[in-house]
C-alpha cells in the first residue's frame, strides 16, 4: 500500500480492496494523532499463539516470523515499533527532518505537535547534510561524560562523545580534569584504536606541562615498544610535536638508542620521521648519524627508504649531502632502493642532492640497470627522472 491510496480522512481509496487490509475491515484506520507507530502497530498485527496453542495444524500465521516469535515469547515482526522508536530518539536529539518527508496523513500526532508552526507556515526545507552532521556532533558532546572518561573512551561511539566534550568546555582546567581520568590507563589507550584519539586529542589540546603524565607512563610502558604498535605510534608522535625538548628529552633518548630498529619498522618508521621533521636539532644530528651508518640495512626495506627520503627532504643542505653520499658508497642498496615502495623517492633525492661527478656517478649506476629498472612500478619513477633532467640539460 502506498501513501496515494490513503485518503487524508484516514480511509482507503476505492482502489485498493477492503480484503486486501491485515486487519478487519470494520476498524478504523490510523489517522493523524490518533496513535503512535508502535500502538498502530499492536492494534493490527495478529495475535501469535504460543506452540501448541493453535486450534488447527496449521494456522495462516504460522510462518518463519511467526514460529521465531513463538519461540522467543514475543508478539510479532517489529518493524513498525522500531520505527516508531527512531523516530522519537531522532526527535529528541533534534535531526528528525528527515521524517518531514512522510505525507502528512501518515506522520504521527506527536511528530506533527513537535514541530514549530513558523516552519510549516513558511514551507521550510528539510535540514542539509551538513546540517545534521553539526546536530550530531552537539549531540554527541551534550553526553555526560565527566566521571566516564575511561569507560567511554575505549569504544566506538564513546569515543567520540569524550572528543566532542573535550572540545566543547570552555576552560584548560575543566580540559585538564576530563584528561587527567586517563592517568594509569595511557599505555591501553594508546594502543587501542578508539581510545588513542582522544589520548591524541588530550596531547594536542592542552598545555605541555598538563601532559606530562602522559611521557611518565609511556616511558614506564617502554616507549619503544608503543613506538611499534599500530596505534601507539600516533601518541608518540603527538608528544614529539608538542612537548619542548627538555620535556622529552628522556623519551626521545630512548627512542634514539634504537633508531636502526625502528627505522625499519612497518610502525616505529613514522614516529623516526615525525622526529626528523619536529624534532630538536641535536637530536635530528644523532638520528641523521645513525641513517648514515646503517644504510646497508635500511635501503632493503621499504619503512627504512621512507625514513632516508624523508631525512633528506628534512634537513640541511650538508647533512643531505652526507646522506646522499652514504647511499652512493652502497651502489647495490642503491639499486634495491629504486626498484622498492618508498625506495624509488628516496633515490631521486639522492640524485637532486648530489653535484657534479657524485652526481655523474649515482646517475651511471641507476642506468647500468635501467631495463631491469623498468620492469619495477618504482623504479621506472626514477629511470623517468633522470631521462627528464638529462632531456632538460640538452635543450
Amino acid at each position: 500500500m502506498c501513501a496515494s491510496d490513503v485518503d487524508v480522512d484516514g480511509s482507503l481509496s476505492a482502489a485498493v480492496p477492503q480484503s486486501a487490509l491485515p486487519c478487519c475491515s470494520d476498524q478504523p484506520l490510523w489517522t493523524p494523532g490518533a496513535m503512535g507507530f508502535a500502538e498502530l502497530h499492536s492494534q493490527h498485527t495478529p495475535r501469535v499463539e504460543p506452540a501448541g496453542m493453535s486450534s488447527s495444524p496449521r494456522s495462516p500465521e504460522g510462518g518463519g516470523a511467526a514460529r521465531h516469535a513463538a519461540s522467543t515469547g514475543r508478539g510479532g515482526p517489529m518493524p513498525l515499533k522500531m520505527l516508531d522508536r527512531r523516530l522519537r530518539f531522532d526527535l529528541k536529539v533534534g535531526r528528525a527532518g528527515w521524517a518531514r518527508y512522510l505525507p502528512e496523513d501518515l506522520r504521527p500526532g506527536w511528530l506533527q505537535e513537535s514541530e514549530p508552526q513558523a516552519d510549516q507556515a513558511a514551507g521550510t526545507p528539510a535540514p542539509s547534510v551538513a546540517g545534521v552532521a553539526g546536530l550530531e556532533e552537539a549531540a554527541l558532546g551534550s553526553v555526560q561524560v565527566t566521571g566516564r572518561v575511561r569507560h567511554l573512551s575505549f569504544n566506538p561511539r564513546g569515543s567520540r562523545q569524550v572528543q566532542a566534550a573535550f572540545d566543547a568546555v570552555g576552560s584548560d582546567g575543566e580540559r585538564v580534569a576530563l584528561a587527567r581520568e586517563l592517568v594509569g590507563h595511557v599505555d591501553r589507550a594508546a594502543r587501542c584504536p578508539h581510545a588513542n584519539h582522544v589520548l591524541q586529542k588530550v596531547v594536542a589540546g592542552l598545555q605541555p606541562k598538563a601532559v606530562q603524565f602522559v611521557i611518565d607512563e609511556l616511558m614506564e610502558a617502554s616507549v619503544g615498544k608503543v613506538a611499534r604498535d599500530k596505534y601507539g605510534c600516533r601518541t608518540v608522535q603527538r608528544v614529539i610535536e608538542r612537548c619542548p625538548e627538555e620535556q622529552v628529552a628522556d623519551m626521545v633518548a630512548e627512542l634514539l638508542a634504537e633508531s636502526n630498529s625502528l627505522c625499519r619498522h612497518a610502525y616505529g618508521n613514522y614516529v623516526m620521521q615525525n622526529l626528523l621533521e619536529h624534532g630538536a636539532e641535536r637530536h635530528r644530528q644523532v638520528l641523521l648519524g645513525s641513517l648514515c651508518e646503517g644504510v646497508r640495512t635500511l635501503g632493503v626495506v621499504p619503512a627504512g627508504c621512507a625514513v632516508i627520503a624523508t631525512a633528506l627532504k628534512h634537513t640541511d643542505e650538508d647533512n643531505a649531502l652526507r646522506l646522499a653520499s652514504a647511499v652512493l658508497k652502497e651502489p647495490d642498496v642503491m639499486l634495491a632502493m629504486a626498484a622498492q615502495r618508498h625506495g624509488g623517492l628516496a633515490v631521486t633525492r639522492v640524485l637532486e642532492v648530489l653535484r657534479g661527478p657524485m652526481r655523474n656517478a649515482a646517475i651511471n649506476i641507476v642506468a647500468s640497470e635501467s631495463q631491469a629498472l623498468m620492469a619495477s612500478r618504482h623504479g621506472i619513477e626514477v629511470v623517468r627522472y633522470i631521462e627528464l633532467q638529462a632531456a632538460c640539460a640538452g635543450a
